[in-house]
C-alpha cells in the first residue's frame, strides 16, 4: 500500500521557533535559591536499587502521582506522550495504546506492573491494560535494559507502580472526568487506609469513549473516526503486612482484573483498490474482548545487617484473555476482464481466541560486601503460555463454468461455496536468568556499575492440529556498564554502555496469523533480535535551572519482519507471508528536558524533547524513513502559585508537535504523515488540606489542527476539553 498526504499544509516551524526559543532561556544564569528539583527524584527501576535520578548511570525518568494528577485519565500510554524518547502507538484501536522508545516497536519494550511483566503475542506488542488511577508513579528507562529487565527491552522499560494503603484508618478517594472529543467518561472510587500493621486499598473504576471528533474531513469523511470507541472497567486490590520485632517485614498481595472492548478504526485509504489489482470494498475488526486477570505476592526484608541488606521475593499468575474478529470482503482481480467466469465476491470472517498465561516468579538479595561496593544479585523464571484457536469461515460467489464456455458470454449459474478451517495451538516459552550488579564507589564523587544476566530460553510447540510439534532452546550472556561522576556539586556526567535482547514471540515462532487479508507464516528456526547501546549524558541542578540531557547511539541486529514467500526458500502459499531475521537498525540521537524558573515570579519555562535519527536496513537496500520522527516533543510556559488558605493553581500554555515521518516498507512500498504542532492550555487547582478538592482542565488543540503523528498512530483529535475533578474523603 501507498499513501501519500503533502506536504504543505501542517508546518512545524512554529513550534521548532518556540522550542529554540525556551532553549535559549535555559541557558545557565547567576546562582539563586537552592530548591529541590526533579532530579532528586527517587526511582527504584533505574538500577534495581533505590537511588535518585541524578544518581542513574541509565537514561531515566519518573511521572510522579503530582504529575498523573494534572492529565485526564483516558490511558497511561497518553500519560507518558511528552517524556522525550517516548511515541504512542495505536495501531487503529484507540483503546488499546501502546509505547515505542527510541524509534523501537512496542514489542521490543518490557512493560512491569510492580515489576512484573505483562506479555503479548501480537505483532503490534504489549498494550498497557490497567487503569492510571491505580498508579503511583512510572519508572521510564530509555535505551536497552535486558541485563535488568527481561528480554523484550532492546527499546526501554516501562514500570507501573501500584498505590498501597492510605495513612489512616479508612479513607476514599473519588475521581470523574470527561472527555469532549469522544463524548466519553472516566470514572473511579477507591476506599484505602491503615489499620495497626496491615495497610489495604481497594478501586473500582470504568470507562466509556465514542468514536474520536477529528479536525475537518481528511482521515475520515464523517469528521469522526468511525469505530474507534472503547470501554473498560477495573478493579484492583492491595493488603499489606508489616511485621518483625524492627518491623522490616513486609508482606504485600495485590490482585487485579482489567476488562477491554474495543472497536477499530479503517483507514479509508485501506479500502478499495489494492497493488495486486483485487479490491477490498468491506472491512471489519472488532476486539470485543481484551481481559487481564492477576494475582501476586510480596516478600520483602530491609535492614537485615551489615552484609545482606535486603531480600526481595515476588511471584505471580496472570492471565490474558482475547477475541479478535476480523471481517475482509474482496473482490478479486481475475485477470479475464469483466463478465468473465470466476469469483466475484470473496468473503472471509476469522475469529481468534487467544489465552496467555504467564507464572513468574523472581529473587533478588542487595549486598555490601565492602563499604565502597553495593551488589545485586537474583533470579527470575517466567513461563509464559498461548493456548490459541483460529477460526476461518470463507464463502465464494461467482460464476463457474461447468464446461469451456462456447459463447463470449455464455449464461454460467451463479454458485456459492463455503469453506472453513479450525486451527489450535498450544505452545510456551520458558525463560530462566541470573543476573548480578555491582555499584562501586571511588572516592566520594565516581561510581562504576557493572551487570550481566545469563538467559536460558525454551520454547516448545506442545500441541497443534495442523503443524509438526517442535522444541528450541536459546542462551544469551548480555552485559552493561556505566559510569556517574558528580563534576560539581550541581552537574553529573555519566556513560554507559548497555545491551539488549528479544526473543521471537511465540506466533513468530509457531503459530499462523491472518488479519486484513493477509496470512503470516512462523517461523520455528527465528535467531533472537540484539541490540548495542552507548550513551552519554550530563545533569544539572541545585538553582532554578534544571537540565537533563542524553545523546546515545544503538546498534540493532537480526529484525524480524513479515516478508512475502515468493522471495524466501522458504515453503508457504506465494501469497502469504512469512517471518524472518532480514534487517537490522542504526538509531542515535539527543534527548533533552529543560527547565528554567524565572526570578521573581512563579513562572518556568521548559522544553522537553528529543531529536533521533533512525536507519532501517534491509536485505538491499538501507533507509532512514523509518516512521520515526526527527524532531518531536513540548515546550511551554506554566505558572504555579499559591490563592488561599490551602489553595494552590496551575497554568500551563505549551506546543506539542513533531516532523512528518515516512515509512519505506522492505518492498519498497511507503506511506507518509505531515509534521504538526497543536497549541494547548492546561489549567488546575486544588483546596483544602492535603488537596482534598482537585480540578483539572485540558484544552487541547486550541486551533483545531488535523494531523496523525506516525503512520502507525490513529489521527489525532480535534479541538476538545478535558474535565477531571477528585475528592479526597478523610
Amino acid at each position: 500500500m501507498i499513501r501519500y498526504r503533502g506536504m504543505g499544509r501542517v508546518s512545524a516551524l512554529p513550534f521548532y521557533a518556540y522550542t529554540a526559543i525556551l532553549a535559549a532561556a535555559t541557558v545557565p544564569a547567576a546562582a539563586q535559591e537552592t530548591v529541590d528539583t526533579y532530579l532528586s527524584t527517587i526511582t527504584v527501576t533505574s538500577t534495581r536499587t533505590e537511588g535518585t535520578i541524578k544518581e542513574s548511570p541509565r537514561t531515566t525518568h519518573v511521572v510522579t502521582r503530582a504529575e498523573l494528577d494534572k492529565r485526564a485519565p483516558e490511558s497511561v500510554a497518553e500519560m507518558l506522550r511528552d517524556v522525550p524518547g517516548i511515541e504512542v502507538v495505536d495501531a487503529s484501536v484507540a483503546g488499546m495504546k501502546r509505547l515505542r522508545i527510541r524509534g523501537e516497536a512496542s514489542r521490543r519494550v518490557t512493560v512491569l506492573v510492580d515489576g512484573q511483566e505483562i506479555t503479548d503475542h501480537s505483532s503490534y506488542g504489549t498494550p498497557i491494560l490497567i487503569d492510571p488511577d491505580v498508579i503511583e508513579r512510572i519508572d521510564v528507562i530509555r535505551g536497552p535494559s535486558s541485563v535488568l529487565y527481561g528480554t523484550k527491552s532492546i527499546g526501554g522499560v516501562i514500570n507501573i507502580i501500584t498505590k498501597r494503603g492510605g495513612p489512616n484508618p479508612i479513607g476514599a478517594e473519588l475521581s470523574g472526568s470527561y472527555f469532549s472529543a469522544t463524548e466519553g467518561y472516566h470514572w473511579s472510587t477507591t476506599v484505602h487506609g491503615t489499620l495497626g500493621a496491615f495497610d489495604y486499598r481497594i478501586t473500582a473504576a470504568g470507562a466509556d469513549h465514542g468514536d474520536r471528533d477529528v479536525a475537518g474531513t481528511e482521515f475520515d469523511p464523517s469528521g469522526k473516526l468511525v469505530g474507534s470507541g472503547f470501554e473498560n472497567d477495573s478493579v484492583s486490590a492491595h493488603l499489606g503486612f508489616r511485621f518483625g520485632s524492627r518491623q522490616n517485614h513486609y508482606l504485600q498481595v495485590k490482585a487485579d482484573r482489567f476488562n477491554l472492548d474495543a472497536n477499530v478504526w479503517t483507514d479509508p485509504d485501506d479500502l478499495g483498490l489494492q497493488p495486486n489489482g483485487s479490491t477490498i470494498d468491506a472491512f471489519k475488526i472488532d476486539l470485543p474482548e481484551r481481559d487481564r486477570k492477576k494475582i501476586a505476592v510480596f516478600y520483602d526484608v530491609d535492614d537485615i545487617g551489615e552484609v545482606l541488606k535486603k531480600v526481595h521475593f515476588d511471584a505471580y499468575y496472570q492471565t490474558i484473555d482475547r477475541i479478535f474478529l476480523n471481517d475482509v470482503g474482496v473482490l478479486p482481480n481475475t485477470g479475464a476482464g469483466p463478465f468473465r467466469p470466476g469469483p466475484t465476491d470473496i468473503d472471509v470472517g476469522i475469529r481468534s481466541d487467544d489465552t496467555i498465561t504467564n507464572i513468574g516468579t523472581s529473587l533478588q538479595l542487595d549486598l555490601k560486601p565492602a563499604p565502597n561496593h553495593y551488589l545485586i544479585v537474583g533470579a527470575q523464571y517466567l513461563s509464559d503460555e498461548l493456548d490459541k484457536a483460529l477460526t476461518t469461515n470463507t464463502t465464494t460467489a461467482g460464476f463457474f463454468p461447468a464446461r469451456p464456455p462456447a459463447l463470449p458470454f455464455p449464461p454460467f449459474p451463479l454458485a456459492v461455496s463455503t469453506t472453513s478451517g479450525f486451527e489450535t495451538d498450544l505452545a510456551e516459552t520458558q525463560t530462566i536468568s541470573a543476573f548480578v550488579q555491582d555499584e562501586w564507589e571511588v572516592g566520594d564523587r565516581v561510581t562504576f556499575t557493572g551487570g550481566l544476566r545469563h538467559y536460558t530460553v525454551l520454547t516448545d510447540l506442545k500441541e497443534s492440529n495442523h503443524s509438526a510439534l517442535f522444541s528450541g532452546e536459546d542462551h544469551a550472556l548480555l552485559g552493561s556498564v556505566g559510569v556517574t561522576a558528580e563534576v560539581t556539586p550541581t552537574n553529573t556526567a555519566r556513560l554507559l554502555f548497555s545491551q539488549g535482547y528479544v526473543y521471537p514471540t511465540l506466533l513468530q515462532l509457531f503459530v499462523q496469523t491472518s488479519a486484513g487479508g493477509t496470512t503470516v507464516n512462523p517461523n520455528p528456526d527465528l535467531k533472537a533480535e540484539t541490540s548495542d547501546n552507548v550513551e552519554i549524558g550530563w545533569r544539572h541542578e541545585g538553582s532554578a535551572l534544571l537540565i537533563d540531557a542524553a545523546g546515545f547511539i544503538t546498534w540493532a541486529d537480526d529484525y524480524l519482519l513479515a516478508v512475502s514467500c515468493a522471495t524466501t526458500t522458504i515453503a508457504c502459499a506465494a501469497n502469504q507471508d512469512v517471518w524472518e531475521n532480514i534487517s537490522g537498525a542504526k538509531t542515535f540521537g539527543i534527548e533533552l528536558l529543560a527547565e528554567l524558573a524565572i526570578p521573581d515570579t512563579a513562572l518556568t519555562t521548559y522544553v522537553s524533547g528529543a531529536w533521533t535519527k533512525r536507519r532501517l536496513d534491509y536485505p538491499t537496500f538501507s533507509t532512514y524513513n523509518s516512521n520515526t520522527p526527527e524532531w518531536s516533543g513540548r515546550a511551554g510556559i506554566r505558572k504555579d502559585w499559591v490563592w488561599g488558605d490551602n489553595a494552590t493553581a496551575y497554568a500551563d500554555l505549551y506546543l506539542r508537535g513533531g516532523s512528518g515521518v515516512k515509512l519505506i516498507e522492505s518492498d519498497g512500498t511507503f506511506e507518509e504523515e505531515d509534521p504538526w504542532v497543536t497549541l494547548n492550555l492546561a489549567l488546575g487547582t486544588t483546596i483544602g488540606t492535603n488537596e482534598k478538592y482537585r480540578i483539572s482542565l485540558n484544552l487541547n488543540n486550541l486551533t483545531n489542527e488535523a494531523y496523525r503523528p506516525l503512520v502507525d498512530e490513529l489521527p489525532g483529535a480535534g479541538r476538545s476539553v478535558e474535565l477531571t475533578a477528585k475528592i479526597k474523603l478523610n
